[in-house]
């Protein structure tokens, strides 16, 4: 008999049972209610925001008349002449209503994820629990829809209760938002996540819905394919297919043991018990966002010049919503949709990333850089030698970090002068099992770089403020620009100088011509830092200079 084949067998091998209480929180047609709340004139219009030649969302006026998600404008006019498009390209007044949003959902539990611009998880277990054990003798009644009008009467775990005071708080999630933002919503409740989310779209706009335990499976098995639980994406569900696992039923019925020969261990049993209603994984906490991506879709997308206009705009796009962020990543993602006749795969993306030098975004031509790495993921999703139909194209940066190594920032520097000065040629994309990686961003010539030796004679200069070019010192990095402007007087002194005819070879990823003129402290310095991981020892002939002193003999005005 197959291990944990039965509903029953995998509630008894759930970490949570019905423990928890979660709510999922579902604005009603998002962007259309955004742009209705800038221009209440819209609010009794049919209105279709658009991105591309696709009505994105709509509203429910529009909904009435058959406008549905992803249609093209053409089709939507047809069917709606007094059909009101907007431009939905430009996300900042929806990225801005969704912080608010999330901002209000957190003053009632920090675990909170989000998912997209529109949806919210909270899991709200411990408010439960503290007015649980309040004691204020208060009776709670469940607030909006039940599903199927089943109430739990059989669990002893205290889930009823747990529930019913969960579908109370989601009802006043829900009215602060309208009350602060004038927003709607829609809300699920239940012990999981899963349960939570699909429950909350049984009853839409405007509303709530509870789902019990012992409903749970009901409410799975009323879904037409396997694919249409959350997590269970086209690569599964083409390997279900495969299996001639289809239905709901059919996951149910099938042997765990078959499951696990084609997924993990762990995916298996997640498959399996999702089927059943029971789902483990936890509300992550959200921070900033942990993606920034934009796409643009359009019905034909069949030329290289095309990809190539469209990710520049992607990159313009993203380069500032990466300046408000002030974060910077260090991977970028391209995705595809290519086009298919078989309605279940037109919305389908496909995807590869590879990691970017995050210093390259503090260069005059990042833009250059960005769309030459965007452009060579591109060529490994679409073999562009031969015609192809897209339908969409999407550009994305993620894995941040919240500032540049400190101890990199001079070799970073002069980087990105190397970058400014180079061409995007210079860029070197190798294969990894996962995808590309940029091996660095800025590559030198290695035939020139292996036969280059020079000599630099440095001679003492008084150095004043009228020396220093103001707007390269303005370019710094602060750490660098505090350490300059706090050991001015001290370099300013007559007695510091330092002369030596030592030979130097030009390290990798430095530009030869930037190096070849720069004064010979800052190459012993940027040998030194380029080898250090490479090389326990970095031989100097026994020369040693200050880090302020190379910096400020760099930033003389010529």
């Amino acid at each position: 008999m197959d291990e944990f084949r039965s509903c029953d067998d995998l509630q008894h091998d759930s970490k949570y049972k019905h423990k928890r209480t979660i709510i999922h929180i579902d604005l009603d047609c998002f962007y259309a209610q955004v742009e209705m709340l800038k221009n209440p004139e819209l609010t009794d219009k049919p209105v279709g925001i658009k991105q591309q030649h696709y009505v994105i969302t709509s509203n429910y006026v529009a909904r009435e008349y058959g406008i549905k998600k992803c249609m093209l404008i053409t089709e939507a006019l047809a069917l709606c002449p007094k059909l009101i498009i907007i431009n939905g390209e430009d996300l900042h007044d929806y990225r801005l209503m969704s912080s608010k949003v999330t901002d209000i959902v957190r003053q009632f539990s920090t675990k909170v994820e989000k998912l997209g611009l529109d949806e919210n998880f909270v899991d709200i277990s411990d408010l439960v629990s503290s007015k649980l054990a309040s004691k204020d003798n208060h009776s709670y009644s469940v607030v909006g829809h039940i599903y199927k009008n089943e109430i739990e009467n059989i669990c002893a775990c205290g889930c009823r209760e747990r529930l019913v005071i969960g579908s109370n708080i989601a009802s006043e999630i829900r009215a602060r938002i309208r009350e602060e933002l004038g927003m709607t919503c829609c809300a699920g409740v239940g012990h999981n996540k899963l349960l939570a989310k699909l429950v909350g779209s049984t009853h839409k706009p405007d509303q709530q819905t509870i789902v019990f335990p012992c409903s749970a499976t009901l409410l799975v098995s009323n879904l037409s394919h396997a694919r249409k639980i959350p997590g269970i994406g086209r690569k599964t569900s083409d390997v279900l297919d495969a299996l001639g696992i289809v239905s709901i039923h059919d996951v149910q019925n099938c042997s765990l043991k078959v499951l696990e020969k084609h997924f993990d261990k762990s995916v298996a049993r997640w498959i399996k018990g999702a089927c059943f209603g029971v789902d483990d994984t936890d509300v992550k906490e959200s921070g900033k966002q942990q993606v920034i991506g934009l796409e643009e879709a359009s019905k034909m997308i069949g030329s290289m010049e095309e990809v190539r206009n469209r990710l520049k705009s992607l990159i313009d796009r993203g380069m500032v919503l990466l300046e408000e962020d002030g974060r910077f990543p260090t991977t970028i993602r391209v995705a595809v949709r290519k086009y298919s006749s078989h309605e279940e795969y037109c919305r389908q993306r496909e995807s590869k990333q590879c990691p970017i030098n995050p210093s390259i975004f503090r260069s005059n031509i990042a833009k250059d850089h960005i769309l030459e790495a965007a452009l060579g993921l591109f060529k490994k999703l679409v073999d562009h030698t031969k015609p192809f139909h897209l339908t969409l194209i999407g550009l994305a940066f993620t894995k941040f970090q919240e500032e540049l190594p400190v101890k990199s920032s001079m070799l970073q520097f002069l980087r990105k002068k190397s970058l400014d000065e180079s061409s995007s040629k210079d860029l070197t994309i190798t294969d990894t099992s996962v995808g590309s990686t940029i091996e660095n961003i800025v590559t030198g010539d290695n035939d020139q770089n292996s036969d280059f030796n020079r000599s630099n004679d440095s001679k003492q200069e008084h150095i004043s403020f009228g020396e220093i070019d103001e707007s390269v010192l303005n370019e710094l990095p602060e750490d660098i620009r505090s350490e300059i402007m706090q050991t001015f007087q001290h370099e300013n002194k007559p007695g510091t100088s330092s002369s030596n005819d030592t030979s130097v070879k030009c390290p990798p990823g430095i530009k030869l011509e930037v190096f070849n003129e720069l004064p010979h402290e800052i190459q012993l310095e940027l040998v030194r830092d380029s080898y250090k991981n490479t090389s326990n020892t970095v031989k100097t002939n026994g020369l040693t200079s200050k880090r302020q002193n190379s910096i400020l003999n760099y930033l003389k005005k010529k």
